[in-house]
């Protein structure tokens, strides 16, 4: 693992076949459709951010599970063709890899469902030991909700003994989710529907001012949480600052083409930037704002990781 040791970043999470259709709306129950396009795309929320992640210029980690079918080779080959370290990506005999089908209306906007297969599966014990001694040197570490919740938790607990700071990802919200229980998180990254469901009492999320107050609402809750931050589509983002206030990034105004995967990509940007420069460099604001530049990129364009910019194309953004 002596490659695994130099990354910088590791993301932990899922990977998923994306078997998408394209069409003028999402058919509602019973209806058929037949004037939709179709392709096969590589995702997963980790996946796709380790990609996203790989191809800003960071030293990239994956940990994940794959079954050993079709969908997990091909997923083998094509994180390696990326320069990710995957000496921590586990192949599970008899298990099947995850697989969603998307729907995209020419609005952008998607409808999913999906298998998790493998992904919901436990890390061993000797796998989380295993991650421990491999990762002091990371400079962050993202942990998505994909993988099951017990070994989720055991992961932000090595995080936190070890000094790492980390960014939880917690979509979809599981129903399994004790958020009472949650160790420690740096920064905590709903989006507004699930933001919206840990406020509780029916608390709806669809302006900067309920976003907020979401914040504030998440701040009480959840100590443990330092930074919550709540990504709002078009509206940008709110979140807590380092001096525990309640601030708004708006996002440019661009020409959505597709959105999925672009909270992957926000989160990637806020991976590459604790990294590269950490709250003492740069200011949580800056870096939330940078991130955002980043998705608003990648909205612009079809597909998940498909739509990711490459580091030359975004070089201005990424450095100071």
């Amino acid at each position: 693992f002596a490659n695994y040791c130099m990354a910088e970043v590791i993301i932990i999470g899922g990977c998923t076949s994306d078997l998408t259709w394209y069409s003028d709306k999402v058919p509602l129950a019973g209806e058929s459709l037949s004037d939709g396009r179709f392709i096969e795309q590589f995702g997963g929320s980790g996946s796709n951010t380790v990609i996203a992640s790989a191809l800003l210029g960071g030293k990239t980690a994956f940990v994940s599970k794959l079954g050993d079918d079709y969908f997990g080779g091909k997923h083998l080959v094509h994180l390696k063709s990326y320069g990710i370290n995957i000496d921590q990506v586990s192949i599970v005999e008899g298990g099947h890899t995850s697989v969603s089908s998307v729907i995209v209306n020419t609005a952008g906007e998607n409808a999913i469902i999906n298998a998790r297969g493998v992904n919901g599966y436990h890390m061993t014990p000797e796998e989380i030991e295993r991650f421990r001694s491999s990762c002091k040197n990371a400079k962050v570490i993202l942990i998505k909700i994909e993988l099951h919740i017990e070994t989720i938790f055991e992961l932000l607990k090595v995080a936190h003994s070890l000094g790492i700071p980390t960014v939880f990802d917690p979509v979809p919200l599981p129903v399994s989710l004790k958020m009472a229980d949650i160790p420690p998180v740096d920064f905590f990254c709903p989006n507004e529907y699930e933001a919206g469901v840990l406020c509780g009492n029916g608390h709806e999320i669809h302006s900067v001012e309920s976003g907020s107050e979401a914040i504030r609402l998440i701040k009480e809750k959840f100590p443990q949480i330092k930074h919550p931050i709540i990504t709002l589509g078009g509206q940008g983002a709110v979140f807590l600052d380092e001096a525990r206030k309640v601030d708004h990034v708006p996002a440019p105004k661009v020409k959505v083409v597709e959105t999925t995967g672009a909270g992957d990509m926000f989160q990637a940007g806020l991976g590459y930037f604790i990294a590269h420069y950490g709250l003492e460099k740069m200011k949580l604001r800056e870096i939330i704002r940078r991130s955002i530049e980043l998705a608003s990129v990648s909205v612009q364009r079809e597909g998940s990781c498909g739509s990711y910019p490459k580091r030359e194309e975004v070089i201005d953004i990424l450095t100071v």
